[in-house]
């Protein structure tokens, strides 16, 4: 430039700060031009917020905003105390490695503790009833037992005794309790003999009563394979029968009652009115075979043609589970179960007389879901659910080009991820950028020709 040129009045060159960088400005601003000068653009490092933040059921503990300069490795960075929830545990933090390259976001991470939480169940016995809800999923370990647990109701001629097990004030594991009643009638009944048929699964009683009217109920009930009369109180009750004297009556005096048990089988006592009598098998009884059902276990299930099998009672039930699967798509079918939760079936488990039902297990399928850029270097990689959608990543960069979004395997660029069904890549697309190149004439001169053309960004 001439000697005595303003400085500031030189084109000077365009500026590109480097990545983590800022243009501060010129040095020097401004001056007269009398020798040759070296004008110095200068720049400086950036500096970015690294915020930590908790995702439902948890909290931080300490500093959750940082500033620090560009280029910082994440995992030099002091992290606050992630802090569960009660019921809840940490799983961890959506990024722990890479470097600052900009304003960060980093959350942390909870889920159930699955120990933490219980279900909570509540039952009667003949001489009331319960009033309120009886049963209970998803119970906090710590939960007051007065929040869950209903009325005890007696009904006429009986009493509230109190609740086996005895409940406790708050919840602290899974546990079902029985309202206990007791009776206000004075029944002179004697049972003479109980006999339980395992062929058919039904256990029968006689006794005699003196004085009995034809509208007085008596009550039978079952304790399932227990050793001794000293155990019955903690057993398990599986079989509990009502009825009136006149229904069962055989003649003045004596009663006999025949019902099913809704136990496998049964080497116990039954309990009448404070007596207990021994239950005893019925000789040399003749087999019998019930169904066992299989169940699919889901409205868009297919094939599995078997639908039911007959089985001896007594027998056990996973042998003769059927291998007849069905399918379901999108699904594995991983086995037969005991419920529609997936409970598995105990080994050991023998049919009962009144039949079984047997549910189709199923374990969702997973997919890999990748996106790659244009030269076949991963961007992302997602595992997802059969169904369920992918997420895009944010756009990668490419110098020259410009991103116009994702392409399917056909190439055609899609915006919805949803409804995967397999393995899927989606492949970065780009349009190339053009600039505009304009030649001017200085003066003491013209140009003839074309004067501006566009050509591809880096030319």
């Amino acid at each position: 430039v001439p000697y005595g040129t303003e400085l500031y009045t030189v084109a000077h060159p365009e500026v590109e700060a480097d990545a983590g960088y800022s243009f501060e400005g010129w040095a020097p601003v401004n001056a007269k031009l009398t020798a040759d000068t070296i004008v110095e653009a200068q720049f400086s490092l950036n500096n970015y917020e690294v915020t930590f933040v908790a995702e439902g059921n948890g909290s931080l503990s300490g500093e959750t905003v940082l500033a620090v300069p560009y280029g910082t490795e994440i995992g030099s960075l002091t992290y606050p105390e992630a802090v569960a929830d009660h019921g809840y545990k940490f799983v961890g933090w959506d990024i722990v490695d890479g470097i600052v390259e900009g304003d960060t976001v980093i959350t942390a991470s909870f889920e159930k503790d699955e120990s933490l939480w219980y279900t909570v169940k509540f039952e009667s016995t003949v001489g009331g009833y319960l009033n309120g809800t009886v049963y209970y999923v998803d119970v906090l370990d710590g939960t007051a037992m007065a929040e869950l647990v209903p009325e005890a109701v007696a009904t006429e001629g009986y009493s509230f005794k109190g609740w086996a097990p005895a409940l406790p004030e708050t919840v602290t594991e899974s546990a079902t309790y029985t309202a206990q009643f007791t009776t206000d009638y004075v029944m002179p009944f004697d049972i003479t003999e109980a006999i339980y048929d395992p062929a058919t699964g039904k256990i029968t009683v006689k006794g005699e009563v003196e004085n009995a009217k034809d509208q007085w109920n008596i009550a039978l009930f079952v304790y399932g394979n227990v050793a001794d009369e000293s155990d019955i109180l903690s057993a398990e009750l599986v079989t509990v029968y009502t009825d009136s004297y006149g229904n069962i009556k055989t003649e003045d005096g004596k009663f006999e009652a025949s019902f099913a048990t809704n136990a496998a089988s049964l080497e116990g006592y039954v309990y009448v009115y404070g007596k207990y009598v021994e239950v005893v098998s019925a000789p040399d009884a003749e087999r019998v075979q019930t169904y066992l059902y299989f169940d699919k276990n889901a409205e868009d299930a297919v094939g599995g043609a078997t639908t039911e099998v007959l089985v001896y009672i007594g027998d056990e039930i996973i042998p003769a589970l059927t291998e007849d699967e069905p399918t379901r798509e999108g699904y594995e079918f991983i086995g037969w179960g005991a419920d529609a939760a997936g409970s598995e079936i105990a080994a050991g488990t023998v049919m009962p007389a009144g039949g079984y039902t047997a549910y189709a297990k199923w374990e969702i399928n997973e997919y890999t879901v990748i996106f790659e850029d244009y030269d076949g270097s991963i961007v992302d990689e997602q595992t997802v659910e059969h169904g369920a959608s992918a997420e895009a990543p944010a756009a990668p960069e490419r110098e020259g080009y410009e991103f116009k979004g994702w392409a399917d395997e056909a190439g055609n660029i899609v915006s919805d991820f949803a409804g995967i069904t397999g393995d899927t890549t989606y492949t970065a697309t780009y349009e190339q950028i053009m600039v505009e190149v304009t030649f001017v004439a200085a003066e003491g001169g013209s140009l003839n020709g074309t004067t501006t053309v566009e050509v591809p960004y880096g030319t």
